[in-house]
């Protein structure tokens, strides 16, 4: 009984890059060189691997399967990030004593995002302009958005007026003091 060969991989071949969501199906596989002619291949292509710097089966396929058997060895696969969109609303708001924070939708839905307020975590609560930005979170996915935050003034609802004092003819109202009102 002769056994079949086992060919010598002397250099795996490189694999060009993908982005996540894409299978290795999706990377091209370009070089390498075993003792025998024959073809390099994923050996599970249909893997969709995370985003960053992935090792992955490759299987050395012989042209001559009647005498060598195939063999496999590790390619890095370099996986990048996919892009995601980021929206805001509540970016108009009105002052009242609370803090005043946006909303963030991402495509794809339910992203992890952080939010900051002129750098900080921290809602503002004051009226004013405030430079919003959020961010992705996700080790899969990249994207942010920039926008301003505006909280308007507050209009004070008077109750009950104050009462003036009583001035003379040709005297200014300023010189009628107002008292109480809410």
């Amino acid at each position: 009984v002769i056994a079949k060969a086992t060919p010598v991989i002397s250099a795996g071949p490189t694999a060009s890059a993908i982005t996540y969501g894409q299978t290795l199906n999706d990377s091209a596989l370009s070089g390498g060189t075993a003792s025998v002619a024959g073809s390099f291949a994923f050996t599970t292509p249909t893997t969709a691997p995370n985003a960053g710097t992935n090792s992955v089966s490759v299987t050395f396929t012989p042209s001559d399967t009647a005498n060598y058997t195939t063999a496999t060895t590790n390619v890095s696969v370099v996986v990048n990030q996919a892009a995601a969109s980021l929206s805001l609303s509540g970016l108009s708001q009105t002052y009242d004593g609370t803090a005043k924070s946006v909303t963030v939708a991402t495509t794809p839905s339910a992203l992890g995002t952080s939010v900051t307020y002129e750098g900080s975590t921290n809602p503002p609560t004051n009226a004013g302009s405030y430079t919003v930005v959020a961010s992705v979170t996700e080790a899969n996915y990249t994207g942010s958005v920039t926008n301003t935050l505006v909280i308007a003034k507050a209009t004070p609802v008077i109750s009950a007026g104050p009462t003036a004092s009583a001035i003379s003819y040709g005297q200014t109202l300023a010189a009628s003091t107002l008292t109480g009102g809410t």
